[in-house]
This record gives structure tokens, sequence and C-alpha cells, in this order.
């Protein structure tokens, strides 16, 4: 049982750094909640801002992937509409490519059984800003409780691109509150 041990320590460490451990998904920008949309329903994406009025209600994650392939950044940008589904968005604007580099345990193909190294490893995932629109018959207009993040730009991208031709941005550190004081 003892033997066990060092295995089972790899394997969970192994879990947690291709599953990630905190992160999360949908960074929600407002207090409101929408009703569900059906599976069927229609949520564009967008690379650019959108000119009607709407409310951005959360920033949405698309799971991150080891690879960046044409097939992946299918299955992405569908499960970015599925979370946006989900907390009752009309559209996703500002979707962007990104990537998270970083170092930790990694798999290790050079022994026959399997292992994990230290080393670095590249995260594939896109990014998007969820809205709902506002309408003129609307009871009430949405609020903000945070400000949306302050994101890289890459200058003025085009109004629509090709399938898979998502601008690539880095993600970059956040400065903490006390670097901000």
């Amino acid at each position: 049982m003892v033997a066990r041990t060092p295995l089972l320590f790899a394997g969970l460490t192994f879990a947690l750094v291709v599953l990630g451990c905190s992160a999360t998904n949908v960074h929600r920008l407002t207090e409101e909640k929408y009703p569900r949309k059906s599976k069927d329903a229609e949520v564009k994406l967008y690379i650019n801002a959108v000119t009607e009025k709407h409310v951005p209600i959360a920033l949405v994650n698309s799971f991150a992937a080891g690879e960046d392939t044409p097939e992946i950044r299918r299955r992405q940008l569908a499960d970015i509409q599925k979370r946006s589904r989900k907390l009752g968005a009309d559209a996703v604007m500002n979707v962007r490519a990104l990537k998270n580099r970083g170092r930790g345990m990694i798999p290790d193909d050079n022994v026959p059984f399997s292992a994990v190294k230290p080393g670095n490893y590249t995260q594939y995932f896109l990014r998007g800003t969820a809205i709902v629109y506002v309408t003129e018959d609307a009871e009430t207009t949405p609020t903000m409780i945070l400000e949306e993040p302050e994101l890289p730009r890459v200058g003025d991208m085009p109004a629509s691109v090709g399938e898979g031709e998502i601008p690539e941005l880095e993600t970059i550190d956040e400065p903490t509150l006390e670097e901000q004081l």
C-alpha cells in the first residue's frame, strides 16, 4: 500500500494541472438573473463590440485545451454559446482567442509508465462578453456591479473574419490590489 502513495499523489497532481483547480469559466458582471435560453436558441458570436443598446452580464471563457486546432476552436465556440445560453444572454461580443502559459507538472512521455515531471505548458481558450439587449419596453435597465476589466487590444479588428480566424492575444498578469494603489 505504501508503494502506491507516490503514484496516487502524482495522479492527483496531474489531474489538478490538467483540469485546473481554481479556474472559473464565468465571471458575472451584474447581479441581475435572466431566464435560461432554450437549447436551440440562437446566441450570436461577435469579434467586435455590439452597437445595439445592451448590457454586459458576464465574461465567459470556453474550456481550455492543450492544442489549437480548427476542430477544438469550433467546440470552444459552441462551449461559449452553451454557457451564455445558461446565463440568458442574447449574444457574445469581443470573442477572442487567448493562451495561458504556465509552469507545473506535465506528463512525462519518456518513461514506460504513467508519470509526471515539472515543465512548461500552454493552454488555449476563448473569451467573450455575454450581453443582453436592452429593449424599449423593458421595465428596468440592468445595472453593472463591476466594471469590465481592461483587456489587451489588437488595433482595429476587421468587422468580420473567416471561420477560425479569431484574433489571438496573450493573457497578461493582472495587477494586485496593492499594486493598483
